[in-house]
């Protein structure tokens, strides 16, 4: 006997082991084994006790091709068991167009259940290559069999298929909803007239799967008919031609609001935006005449955590403009929400709270959550009045981090005489967070007294204190803080030289090119990368020449940071050391090279792109293909 043969025939013993690990053993080498005996005994592991084992001979069928795995696994469509018939169906669908010819061939199988099987996997499949043998079974003596051809041929969406299904639907009243249903999918304009005549039958699974269909198909022929259902005693129908109309009249200017009552356009309205159906959302954000119903404006506060949130959250910003107190409907519905829902709601006050209703926020400032508190600091930091601030100081005591960065942020925008001091304190806060902010707050007030703090806090031994000053003089860019800055620029703390530099390169004034080159040999990186942007954004000219040494770096971050800044110096120059780059090495640093010659926006740089796409991998391809479209778009606008 031949030693493959032998192997397997003892491998096929093992699969009725109690051991469940041969069993496993036995099915890994079986999976390794290219023959129809091995194949079978994959097939015969579906059955299997143990989940694990059957998983292991499914991954490996759907995997192998040929006629054998098919027609083993289309028999096993028929199995009582359903655990099995749902494997073997999957795996069909796995191996795809391979499988069809077999399980075309299947179809005449005495077994209406295998039939029925066999056409779902084809339709799930997708081959146009089913159409005929599915229009066939359409007429099968079995009613399920017939229903899932239908199915199938409507998954198949091709529209050889449309006269058959209009044939079955006319004639075989079972099989007519999934009839109408795959014509929808197959949106064939020839299948409309039968379509109308089944919107127009009264029977309301019919009606509803008819205005869907015509819906899908979107022909302005069926709109009367569809219009004329928005008003159906079945709440079902109606909705659903409300979205068919919706589809249909998309590109025609039919106004849909004069077909429907205002109380059923709001539950239509309200239905579509929760289920998240696309044409809904689209006619809500379009109709912005919608929202001056105040009770749907009332739903959609209600529906909050249910409508998709960047819908949501556009429509609250058109209904800002639309109803004054948009304040007040918030805050009533604060006042009766989920916990987890107030956080959203309080997003949506954010930008329309007024200064008469700021009272009723007031008592959120001590909500046990410290979302909310952010939330209610960060709103009351645009609403200047006495309360406001009041409410601010004391919510720059929070022990939450996040909460005194918003409380002082919100005292910075006021900006009332006497908070200087208040925030000059916040600057020793133990959170880094808020150090910042407590920053940008004294930057945004402003005033001499702000300037001489900064200056001075620049002289202290505090490194911290002395960083937050070169970042705050850099923002407030006042001409004599330039020679302190400088004298920062050799701290003996890197954080404190980088803000420096950033500082002075912000207010227009960096270091001349021996001073950033010192930067740039810098024992940070992250200094080093401050320079290195500095020296190509204001030395052009010198910086290719300066920076094309550091190309050959042993530290490819280093050679990131030169590509990055070279990207921004449009010269001869810095696209032939970007090219060179682009060329040979380490694929990374290629790649950001390309990416960096993508952003140059010359036209010439495209053919080079180009022909190194072709020379290179697949990772090279990839970069160079995205670089050539930035390259073009650029070139067109």
């Amino acid at each position: 006997m031949d030693q493959t043969i032998q192997d397997i025939a003892e491998l096929l013993d093992m699969l009725q082991s109690e051991d469940v690990n041969a069993r496993q053993n036995a099915v890994e080498t079986l999976a390794t084994i290219d023959s129809d005996e091995a194949i079978a005994g994959l097939v015969i592991s579906l059955e299997d006790t143990n989940a694990n084992i059957r998983e292991i001979a499914a991954d490996a069928l759907s995997h192998v091709r040929g006629e054998t795995t098919s027609a083993l696994l289309s028999e096993f469509l028929g199995a009582e068991n359903i655990t099995t018939r749902n494997l073997a169906a999957e795996i069909l669908v796995r191996i795809g167009s391979e499988t069809v010819p077999a399980l075309i061939q299947w179809m005449g199988h005495d077994d209406h259940d295998v039939r029925k099987f066999i056409a779902d996997v084809l339709g799930l499949i997708g081959d146009d290559r089913a159409v005929e043998c599915l229009s066939q079974a359409l007429w099968d003596e079995n009613i399920n069999v017939c229903c899932s051809a239908a199915e199938a041929l409507g998954l198949i969406g091709d529209p050889v298929a449309t006269s058959a299904l209009i044939g079955v639907g006319e004639k075989i009243a079972d099989v007519r909803p999934q009839a109408i249903e795959a014509l929808g999918r197959i949106k064939d304009p020839e299948a409309i007239s039968f379509l109308i005549d089944n919107l127009k039958s009264g029977e309301p699974l019919l009606v509803f799967t008819a205005s869907e269909a015509l819906g899908a198909i979107g022909s302005p022929q069926a709109l009367k008919e569809i219009t004329q259902l928005i008003n159906d005693d079945s709440m079902a129908v109606a909705s659903e031609a409300f979205k068919s109309a919706l589809r249909i009249t998309e590109n025609i200017r039919i106004d849909l609001k004069n077909h429907v009552s205002g109380e059923r356009l709001r539950a239509f309205v309200m239905e579509g935006l929760i289920e998240e159906d696309d044409d809904v959302c689209k006619f809500t954000l379009r109709n912005t005449e919608l929202w001056r119903d105040e009770g749907l404006v009332h739903e959609l506060l209600l529906s909050v955590g249910k409508v998709p949130s960047d819908i949501w959250t556009r429509i609250i910003a058109q209904c800002r403009y639309i109803h004054m107190n948009l304040d007040e409907m918030i805050l009533s519905q604060i006042g009766q929400c989920k916990e987890n829902d107030k956080v959203a709601l309080l997003d949506a006050l954010l930008n329309c709270m007024r200064v008469e209703t700021v009272d009723a926020l007031l008592p959120m400032a001590k909500d046990p959550d410290p979302e909310v508190r952010l939330r209610v600091a960060s709103i009351l930091g645009r609403i200047e009045s006495p309360a406001s601030l009041d409410t601010l100081k004391e919510l720059v005591k929070d022990h939450v981090g996040h909460v005194r960065s918003a409380a002082y942020r919100g005292i910075g925008w006021i900006g009332h005489d006497g908070v200087a001091e208040m925030i000059i304190r916040g600057l020793d806060d133990e959170y880094r967070d808020v150090r910042e902010v407590c920053v940008g707050a004294l930057v945004t007030i402003g005033g001499q007294q702000i300037v001489d703090h900064f200056t001075n806090d620049l002289q202290s031994t505090d490194s911290e204190r002395q960083r937050l000053a070169a970042n705050a003089l850099g923002w407030i860019g006042e001409d004599n803080v330039k020679e302190p800055l400088n004298g920062a620029l050799s701290h003996n703390d890197p954080l404190v030289r980088k803000a420096a530099l950033e500082a002075l390169c912000r207010m227009g004034d960096a270091p001349k090119v021996e001073e950033l080159m010192t930067l740039i040999n810098d024992e940070d990186e992250a200094v080093q990368r401050v320079a290195i942007t500095a020296l190509a954004q204001f030395h052009p000219q010198s910086a290719v020449e300066l920076l094309t040494p550091f190309l050959n770096e042993d530290n490819i971050w280093m050679q990131f940071h030169v590509i990055t800044a070279m990207a921004n110096i449009h010269s001869e120059e810095s696209i032939a050391q970007l090219q060179a780059k682009a060329s040979v090495g380490d694929n990374s640093v290629r790649v950001a090279a390309i990416n960096a010659l993508g952003e140059m926006h010359d036209e010439k740089i495209v053919a080079f792109l180009q022909k190194l796409s072709t020379d290179g991998g697949e990772e090279i391809a990839e970069a160079c293909d995205s670089a050539v479209m930035v390259l073009q778009q650029g070139a067109e606008v």
